[in-house]
């Protein structure tokens, strides 16, 4: 359904003909998803009565973001309740399918949980003439292995048409506020973050990775879907003496990771799609990030807005490490919050993002940002003391204690 993302930019449009395109997307975004939501839920729709949602789709069903279907017509329901978002009165999760589910309930059973909360990479710094870059570029790693790493790269680029002008990458800014954004959420302590020259690989294959319960990635990613080993994640391509590294977090090596995540955030474009493989769904990033450890992967079915990409993640993280909730039902409130307002209202910006594998827990933390930053115990709800302070009122209120035991034995006023 094009009128999802009659919003993207396309080279070559001119401002007044996108925006002729995007009204006439505007006026049949409605007829044609009431139309789609007929056909896929229609059979199914007496039965929509659960406020959880799981879609195992297959073939195209896989690229269709229920969470923007409308709800069916039926019989005896009130006009009201006809018409508007699936995403109003229900979560959503998506499925590769029924075996991977199962698999992935096994293993996040028996383990146990990482302790750190989350690890963030964001702005990877993709050219030398990024103004983050202050020095002047020494020389071009023309080793073969460097030669193969570009290439690849370009290839990549051309094929999914990232790069449309020299393969050029265009900057993130807003994943610098969307990473601040999380780590606001999050103890100092139970966080890493990874900004910069520091979005780079040997970071993300460092096996310390394994320590957090989820990893975001706020960066490019690539897919190839005529040749899925061929995707990836695009993080920093240039260090901070502007020479050229590898960068390419290729498929394989998604796959080789080793991970105790319960989420894995792919805050890119198109990082839900892939090769569709009957009876097992889509083998792609996501695929490769369950196959490494992730109990869940959310990740997007199309290019999305940076902005809106960076306002969506924050309000996700508000909703579920501060508030609590299920990491599908702090999506819904995230959708339905950017929805809302006037500027993100199209599907285009809100409806990108699915969240597929385990949904049965909440993601423990160990405090929330907006709670005490001290650690220590709490003896009283909303007091928390420092562990020296902490022993001194302990030892005090047992001082206190035997004075007051003493006096009443004294004065006859305690029977012993």
């Amino acid at each position: 359904m094009t009128s999802f993302t009659a919003n993207q930019m396309r080279s070559g449009v001119t401002f007044a003909q996108q925006q002729a395109r995007l009204a006439e997307a505007r006026t049949n975004l409605a007829p044609q998803t009431r139309r789609v939501s007929e056909i896929i839920l229609g059979p199914v729709g007496s039965q929509l009565y659960k406020r959880r949602l799981l879609v195992v789709g297959d073939g195209t069903l896989q690229y269709i973001p229920f969470q923007a279907l409308v709800a069916p017509a039926i019989p005896g329901l009130r006009a009201s309740e006809e018409g508007h978002p699936l995403i109003e009165d229900h979560e959503i999760i998506y499925e590769p399918s029924a075996s991977v589910l199962l698999e992935l309930q096994v293993e996040t059973a028996q383990r146990k949980p990482a302790p750190k909360t989350v690890a963030v990479f964001a702005d990877p710094v993709y050219d030398r003439e990024d103004p983050r870059v202050s020095c002047t570029p020494q020389t071009l790693d023309d080793t073969f292995a460097g030669k193969c790493n570009r290439l690849a790269l370009e290839r990549t680029l051309r094929d999914v048409n990232l790069g449309e002008t020299n393969n050029q990458i265009p900057r993130l800014l807003a994943s610098r506020d969307e990473a601040e954004a999380i780590i606001a959420c999050v103890r100092d302590k139970m966080s890493f973050t990874a900004v910069g020259f520091q979005a780079n690989k040997p970071m993300v294959l460092d096996p310390k990775l394994d320590q957090y319960r989820i990893l975001h990635f706020a960066t490019h990613g690539v897919l190839d879907s005529q040749r899925p080993e061929l995707s990836g994640l695009i993080l920093s391509l240039i260090d901070q003496n502007g020479d050229p590294q590898d960068g390419f977090l290729r498929l394989q090596e998604v796959y080789n990771l080793k991970l105790n995540a319960d989420l894995v955030v792919l805050s890119a474009c198109n990082t839900g799609l892939g090769r569709d493989v009957r009876g097992e769904g889509v083998v792609g990033l996501t695929r490769g990030f369950m196959y490494a450890g992730a109990a869940s992967v959310m990740s997007s079915l199309w290019k999305v807005d940076d902005e809106a990409t960076a306002e969506l993640m924050g309000s996700f993280y508000k909703y579920a490490l501060r508030d609590g909730l299920t990491p599908e039902a702090a999506l819904r409130e995230a959708q339905l919050q950017l929805s809302r307002k006037p500027r993100w209202r199209d599907p285009y910006y809100w409806a990108s993002f699915v969240i597929q594998g385990e949904y049965e827990g909440r993601i423990q933390v160990a405090e929330a940002r907006h709670g005490p930053l001290i650690p220590g115990i709490r003896l009283i709800p909303g007091i928390r003391l420092i562990p020296g302070i902490r022993w001194m009122m302990l030892s005090l209120a047992i001082i206190v204690g035997l004075y007051i035991v003493v006096r009443r034995v004294r004065t006859g006023t305690l029977r012993v």
